[in-house]
């Protein structure tokens, strides 16, 4: 089975919606191998200059672009999801971003979520959107209403860290030490797909299952 439209775990004796239950959801494109590498060495740069290191730093294998947190999702909802995502990834040609820059979600003074950026497109902008409205009926009750009612808009990003459980004067001294960093840009980055993952979480950090893989296949 090719890239163009491939099961990532399942085969043609049994449908992806077929689990019993329900699955941790979200829609997203994981980052080129090429962009990985280089990403996992900038990041473990700035790691090295850190004075103390209270961040739970994301493992390189599960660095992605989230186009959608669905939650707690019926695994029955996995095929019409992904036949959306069908419909939309058949409107979008593959498209470049660029990659590079480090910041903190809300912001240096009070870091909870470390980042790396995405140069803006507009056509990212407009590939989250269709996604985001084609499949606003599925997902957990407040991850569908987030998603009608008030969603921010689309800040493209790679969370590579994150603080958790950390005091104000500790979050706020990394902040400081993360605001002196500099992260030039690492590269051109090649989005040609779209991935339906499940996440399931474990004491050692969430594993990430690739349930469908749809490439982004526009017709000239």
């Amino acid at each position: 089975m090719g890239n163009q439209d491939r099961q990532a775990t399942k085969d043609e004796n049994g449908s992806a919606s077929n689990r019993d239950g329900r699955m941790r959801l979200f829609i997203a494109t994981p980052v080129s191998a090429e962009i990985r590498a280089i990403l996992s060495a900038a990041v473990a740069r700035v790691r090295a200059r850190l004075s103390r290191n209270p961040i739970r730093w994301v493992s390189p294998d599960n660095l992605h672009l989230t186009f959608r947190f669905l939650g707690e999702t019926p695994g029955t909802d996995v095929d019409p999801i992904t036949k959306r995502l069908r419909g939309v990834c058949g409107n979008f040609s593959p498209l470049d971003v660029q990659v590079g820059g480090l910041g903190c979600f809300p912001d240096f003074a009070e870091p909870r979520v470390i980042w790396v950026g995405l140069s803006h497109n507009s056509q990212l902008v407009k590939l989250h959107t269709a996604i985001q409205n084609a499949t606003a009926e599925f997902g957990a009750k407040e991850a569908s209403a987030h998603t009608t009612e008030r969603t921010p808009p689309f800040s493209p990003h790679l969370t590579v860290g994150r603080l958790k459980d950390v005091s104000r004067p500790e979050r706020r001294r990394v902040g400081r030490e993360l605001e002196q960093q500099t992260m030039d840009k690492l590269g051109c980055w090649l989005i040609d797909r779209v991935v339906l993952m499940e996440s399931q979480l474990t004491p050692a950090g969430p594993c990430y299952e690739e349930l469908m893989s749809i490439a982004l296949a526009a017709r000239a």
